[in-house]
């Protein structure tokens, strides 16, 4: 593991085997697996970046989703630059605003996640960030959905999803799939559920 940012590849892990043949032969095996290895999985790669900005995505049902704009840095071989931050209560949770220094890693090794911030690197100028009141894309007023869950469940959330009718019907009309060229789906690491999430094309494509 201590050898891990050396191999020039990425690893999430180890298999330690018994070199002797003969050894093999006589520990056998289970119905499962070989007795003679066992396999070791490394903490995931945990790093630090900027929290440039928090801003809002409106999924194809009118939901709105507060993510990380970070600054690039590469997690287990992958560049993150965004990472979803659930729902308000979540990001409340986690106590990061803009201008942190914040620790992300990858989620079950696939999804991009802000842990928290590193407290001591706080700049005096960040402030604690507040969800508008207006949706980014049309301007309409967010509405409260009561009696639904977050993608995050929590039994002690006192904050009800926010969504935009304008964006929902919008959307929703607009073509077969409901998405747009801003957003993608993405599998919630929490709960499993489908959610949207902000798209950034490659370039040049």
């Amino acid at each position: 593991e201590a050898r891990r940012d050396d191999l020039g590849y990425a690893v999430d892990g180890a298999v330690v085997k018994v070199d002797d043949m003969r050894q093999r032969e006589e520990l056998g095996s289970t119905a499962r697996a070989p007795r003679w290895a066992i396999a070791y999985k490394f903490p995931g790669d945990v790093r630090e970046t900027k929290l440039l900005r928090i801003e809002v995505g409106v999924g194809r049902t009118g939901r709105a989703t507060p993510y990380a704009v970070l600054e690039p840095v590469e997690v287990d071989g992958v560049e993150i630059t965004h990472a979803t931050l659930h729902n308000e209560d979540d990001l409340a949770r986690r106590n990061v605003r803009p201008g942190d220094t914040v620790r992300v890693h990858r989620a079950q090794s696939v999804i991009p996640e802000v842990i928290g911030p590193v407290l001591e690197l706080r700049p005096k100028s960040a402030r604690p960030w507040r969800f508008p009141k207006a949706c980014p894309e049309c301007g309409a007023d967010f509405v409260f959905t009561a009696g639904e869950q977050h993608f995050f469940h929590d039994k002690n959330f006192k904050n009800e999803p926010k969504r935009c009718k304008n964006c929902k019907t919008k959307r929703q009309g607009s073509s077969a799939s409901g998405f747009t060229k801003t957003e993608t789906m993405t599998t919630c690491s929490q709960c499993g559920r489908e959610t949207t999430v902000p798209f950034k094309p490659t370039q040049g494509r």
